[in-house]
């Protein structure tokens, strides 16, 4: 059976409930951890890690362009990790936007171990497996931390909306979390 996911469609809506993905404006504003800031000669770019409650915390890496623009900053989530995310942050870069790349749970530096759980072919059976295991979902902590990471860049850069880029396996959780 196909799914029709359009923006707004009911199947969405639905998909998001049953997971339990909360609502913006429900989750929390993460607090940050800052590491030096490296300037280059056409940006500045600071490791942060974006920290909640009850969270993993989710790191990342803030660019922003020495040239001030009032253009839209973008959120790089690549399934591979922010380290393979280079040429799209060099893309917004070059757009003189500001740049948030960041591993959601479970990708990048968030990994966990590197050998498959129970000869599995996805490096993240095994998380998927204990949030289930522990009546949860990973998707559906993806996709709140989409939420949570977009709504950090949209505040430290005083701009909103906040465009969200996707690549692999964060695709699935920045669609459950779009509305």
């Amino acid at each position: 059976r196909r799914l029709a996911l359009g923006k707004g469609s009911k199947t969405l809506a639905e998909a998001r409930s049953a997971l339990g993905i909360a609502e913006l404006a429900n989750l929390p504003i993460p607090f940050t951890r800052k590491g030096p800031a490296r300037q280059m000669p056409s940006f500045r770019c600071e490791a942060v890690v974006l920290t909640t409650p009850g969270r993993a915390p989710l790191p990342g890496w803030l660019f922003t362009p020495s040239a001030v623009t009032n253009a839209t900053p973008m959120l790089i989530l690549n399934g591979e990790g922010k380290k393979a995310a280079a040429k799209q942050v060099s893309r917004g870069l070059d757009a003189g936007r500001a740049v948030l790349a960041v591993d959601l749970s479970g990708v990048g530096e968030t990994c966990g171990s590197p050998h498959k759980f129970y000869g599995a072919p996805n490096k993240d059976e095994e998380l998927a497996v204990m949030a289930y295991a522990l009546g949860d979902s990973l998707a559906r902590i993806r996709a709140e931390d989409v939420l949570i990471a977009a709504r950090w860049l949209g505040t430290a850069c005083a701009a909103a909306p906040v465009e969200v880029c996707c690549s692999g396996w964060d695709v699935t959780p920045v669609r459950l979390a779009s509305m």
